[in-house]
């Protein structure tokens, strides 16, 4: 072990041996300096080169370098990445002809030994005779160099192959004649990375950005699935809570809650160490210490205690002159003895080194018996920019607050400023699927600025593999659901892990046949952890409790959510409407809806999103009349079809599809399609003639803009013919399905979901025909296939919704009810299914459930039309038949 200094920042380095490391190595120094020294005089010449010296430091620490060596007019840098180091040398270069200097560097990327000023190997001199070559203010690199750095947009001029004094073989050598198109101009200490239009795509599905593997195949035999209770925290490294710095200055807020996240980010990338996430910590942190007080040490580890940390870091940020003191002192959480303590003193834009070396101090004083001292980077995994930075943070806190228009202003803020800011893209990503329709972002939907591999080397790595299995998710449910049930395994005290398993089994868990309450217990985990700091859980479980009619669950997490939003959330207006509409006392609900017409449009849809339990149906169809009647609303989904359609009146919905298309161009064939066909499934009396046109004509549109429910309209056209046997037709829907699965018409879907419906419908043919084994197998691919993203309630009827209804009737057929159950829980809202599944829990002998199932249906038909009266009777007879419930006093 030994020691260093740099400035006023001290280091602590381990060795064991000769180090050896890859790095891109840059000497510069001053072209005719001993004429110009003799030109100043030493008096002259030496204030020169202090200035020289302090200029070059400034860039080399500005673009991520270490300094590693100064000889006279002469320095040695090295860089983790060839692109800083050719930015530091151009910056440089700029900055020397300011002074009246002119500077030659040479560039050279190879493996060297040892760390620090005492570095050596072959590539070091390679670097210094590449050097050597270069003319006054040039920049040349060796052809190693420009291979890593091909692409990203820099400029260069052939100046051959020469020989190098001293290295065997010639060397192919370039000048670097331009930055990336769009790179601003480097001033002197105020570079920002550039923004090109290269960079300016962003990712529409982070499933096509971070798709992983193979399709997933669906196990139905898998365990049962991992509840938050069976979360055992013993299965998760020992946890470091840091805590909020104080500082002495109202400018450097930023800083207080800003460390939290700096410092967490730094040690969550440390083998066998893992930092409390900010939110849980910052949560905790509300509920004991007023806002901006100090707290005292005792209050402090009190709070790092309830976040189940192992240890506490508390600091300070102090302004010391020009510069900024970072202290920070590490303590045993329980018990409360000091570990060690680390302080660093810079200028403030050096701000991540700083952050970079205190992290170093803090790890020293941290047990780390058996395991290797990490090298953290901070820079690496989040930005170069401070503006950047400081932006970020404040679209951290929005985030949190779920002001998720204002925070994508901050991370686009942050990308302007670093246009390689992965983290900042990340949570863009994020702020952009809250909003699919009106997008917070000009950048949303747009391709990524790098591929996928260098984007997730820039993230944390727990940031990383959480983008992972978002990304499987999309294309295999399940086995996205179960990375992450390991995944809050791992981390039990991370509120986003918990969200997103949450999230994950609202949207996805119907097409993995996962049960949706374990996704919001999931939901309520996160909230526990995070109860002040993370608003995302309260979104979906408003919408869950609206779905349910649950009203006092409601009220009391609207009061919640419109507390931690500070009464700017996502929705909130859309939030209080519902409530107003569905669980208002009389007069109110009475004044609610006399004030419809005031409504703005997108708060009464959002609102009537809401507002889909059977015991609010009526008040859900007339808000959607007065909203259907207004011109600016898009009626491409049929919302008042699926009302209908849910309260059995199945006339009145077939109705709503004869829509004349020039006065609704939104409302197609296209999206009629899976509607009409749900309609004479279930017995509803269509003119052949009237269904067939209907049907032909939505497998025949092919005009841009399908969404993801209505891709596959030859699946239902195709189906058609087999109920009628005609098996001609049948061959030609699934020839055009499967064209459509390998050509253009895949309107930006996979072709796997393409593949998918092609498989459904050949596996509804073999059902038909009486291969009931068969189609069995090929329905279940088809299902696993088929993109089916949703919600637990209320999802309309598209083609893998199609694909479970038909597997679920054939397991009735075959004999197998559990299996039968679970498909038709999957998608439960709609009465026809829990009309069966009444039968199916009958069966089983489950007469609770059969109970409710049926109590269901004859809620949700009330007022259905005379054609649905037989159904209605088989409920009654069913409910009556059952044995009564167990009274529990």
């Amino acid at each position: 072990m030994f020691e260093h200094s740099l400035g006023n920042e001290r280091s602590i380095l381990y060795v064991s041996g000769p180090q050896r490391s890859l790095a891109t190595i840059l000497f510069t120094d001053i072209v005719g300096s001993t004429e110009r020294a003799a030109e100043l005089g030493d008096r002259g010449w030496q204030e020169l080169l202090a200035e020289h010296h302090a200029r070059v430091r400034r860039e080399i620490r500005r673009f991520g370098g270490n300094e590693a060596n100064t000889a006279g007019d002469g320095f040695l840098a090295t860089f983790e990445r060839p692109a800083r180091a050719i930015r530091c040398a151009w910056a440089i270069r700029e900055s020397m002809r300011e002074l009246g200097l002119e500077v030659r560097s040479g560039i050279h990327a190879a493996e060297v030994e040892g760390a620090g000023r005492d570095l050596g190997g072959i590539g070091v001199h390679i670097g210094a005779r590449i050097a050597s070559q270069a003319g006054p203010g040039e920049v040349l690199v060796s052809s190693t160099v420009r291979e890593l750095v091909t692409g990203a947009g820099f400029q260069f001029e052939d100046r051959g192959s020469r020989p190098l004094k001293g290295v065997p073989e010639e060397w192919h050598l370039y000048a670097l004649k331009g930055l990336p198109a769009g790179t601003p101009a480097l001033r002197p200490g105020r570079w920002v990375p550039e923004v090109s239009r290269r960079h300016l795509a962003m990712a529409g599905a982070l499933a096509l950005l971070l798709g992983i593997g193979a399709f997933v195949v669906l196990r139905p035999e898998s365990g049962p699935a991992l509840t938050p209770e069976e979360v055992l925290a013993a299965d998760a490294d020992p946890g470091i809570a840091v805590l909020p710095f104080w500082v002495n200055d109202a400018e450097l807020d930023t800083w207080r809650e800003g460390m939290v996240d700096l410092l967490s980010v730094n040690l969550d990338g440390v083998p066998d160490l893992r930092a409390i996430d900010s939110r849980t910590l910052l949560a905790r942190w509300g509920e004991a210490v007023p806002d901006t007080a100090r707290a005292d040490l005792a209050t402090a580890l009190a709070v790092a205690r309830r976040t189940g940390a192992r240890y506490a870091l508390v600091g300070t940020v102090v302004a010391v002159g020009s510069d900024l003191r970072l202290s920070a002192e590490v303590y045993e959480a329980r018990g409360g003895a000091k570990l060690g303590s680390a302080q660093v003193v810079g200028a403030p834009d050096s701000m991540l080194v700083l952050v970079n070396r205190l992290t170093m101090e803090v790890l020293r004083a941290l047990p780390r018996e058996g395991s290797v001292l990490a090298d953290v980077d901070l820079a690496e995994v989040t930005t170069d920019s401070l503006v950047a930075l400081k932006a970020f943070l404040s679209g951290e806190v929005l985030y949190r607050r779920a002001d998720f228009q204002g925070a994508a202003a901050a991370f686009e803020q942050a990308i302007a400023s670093d246009s390689t800011f992965a983290l900042a893209w990340a949570r863009l990503d994020d702020t952009c699927g809250w909003n699919l329709e009106r997008p917070s972002s000009e950048l949303c939907g747009r391709e990524p600025p790098w591929e996928r591999d260098e984007y997730l080397s820039r993230l944390p790595a727990r940031k990383a593999e959480l983008r992972r299995a978002m990304a499987v998710i999309g294309r295999g449910a399940r086995e996205g659901i179960e990375a992450l049930q390991q995944m809050v395994r791992k981390y039990p005290d991370d509120p986003e892990v918990w969200y997103q398993l949450g999230d994950g089994y609202f949207h996805w868990g119907p097409w993995a046949l996962m049960d949706h309450a374990e996704g919001f217990r999931a939901l309520e985990r996160a909230i526990a952890l995070a109860p002040t700091t993370s608003a995302e859980p309260y979104i979906h479980l408003i919408q869950h409790a609206f779905a349910e009619a649950d009203s006092a669950r409601v009220a009391r997490l609207l009061e919640a959510y419109e507390r931690i939003t500070h009464g700017a959330g996502l929705d909130l207006a859309a939030f209080r409407l519902a409530f107003a509409l569905g669980f208002g006392d009389p007069a109110t609900r009475a004044q609610t809806r006399a004030a419809l017409d005031t409504i703005p449009t997108p708060t009464l849809t959002e609102a009537l999103l809401l507002l889909r339990n059977p015991r609010l149906f009526e008040v859900t169809e007339e808000a959607l009349r007065v909203l259907l009647a207004r011109p600016d609303h898009r009626q491409e989904w049929g919302p008042l079809f699926w009302i209908l359609y849910y309260r059995g009146k199945l006339g009145a919905a077939l109705d709503e599809l004869d829509v004349d298309v020039t006065e609704a161009p939104l409302f197609r064939p296209a999206y009629r399609a899976p509607q009409i066909y749900r309609l004479h499934q279930v017995g509803v009396d269509i003119a052949p003639d009237e269904l067939e046109r209907i049907l032909a004509a939505g497998a025949a549109d092919t005009t841009d803009g399908l969404r993801i429910r209505d891709f596959s309209t030859f699946l239902w056209f195709g189906a058609y013919a087999v109920d009628r046997e005609n098996w001609e037709q049948y061959a030609a829907a699934l020839d055009r399905q499967r064209a459509r699965a390998r050509g253009s018409l895949a309107q930006g879907l996979t072709a796997r979901s393409q593949e998918g419906a092609a498989r459904a419908l050949e596996g509804y043919a073999l059902w038909r025909r009486g291969q009931r084994a068969e189609a069995i197998r090929a329905l279940e691919t088809a299902q696993r296939q088929i993109n089916g993203f949703g919600t637990p309630f209320g999802t309309p009827f598209g083609p893998n919704t199609t694909v479970r209804w038909w597997l679920g009737e054939l397991m009735l057929e075959v004999g197998r009810p559990r299996d039968a159950e679970r498909y038709f829980k999957s998608i439960w809202t709609d009465p026809f299914a829990a009309l069966r599944l009444g039968k199916v829990y009958e069966e089983l002998g489950e007469f609770e459930e059969a109970r409710e199932s049926y109590e269901y249906a004859l809620l949700s038909w009330q007022d259905a039309d005379p054609e649905l009266q037989p159904r209605i009777q088989e409920a009654r007879q069913a409910l009556a038949r059952l044995p009564k419930p167990i009274r529990r006093d």
